[in-house]
């Protein structure tokens, strides 16, 4: 039986593009990820901390397979370097999906 993954992304948000940001991750980046097919598990935010990311996400697939497709798509390219231009330090993994907070 396939496992089912999550894909997790973390970053910052560039000074003086919150409003944009917020904006396109809610109006755009967070359907293109339904669309795909993925089911939302995380979203936070951190207010304070020091070499922590401000913003981290996290995306349900099925399995392994699935979310390998879904990352060599053009949807993903095309979405991803939208959200590039509001963020730094972006970073992301896929990890197997344990349930609760994961890092």
């Amino acid at each position: 039986m396939a496992q089912p993954v999550k894909l997790l992304m973390t970053w910052d948000i560039r000074p003086g593009h919150e409003e944009d940001y917020l904006q396109f991750i809610t109006q755009e980046f967070t359907q293109a990820m339904l669309k795909a097919g993925l089911q939302a598990t995380d979203a936070w935010y951190t207010i304070y901390g020091p070499r922590r990311p401000e913003v981290m996400m996290g995306f349900l697939a099925p399995n392994l397979e699935m979310i390998k497709t879904f990352i060599a798509s053009p949807a993903w390219r095309q979405i991803k370097a939208r959200l590039l231009e509001y963020v730094d330090n972006y970073e992301q993994k896929v990890i197997p999906y344990k349930g609760g907070y994961q890092l």
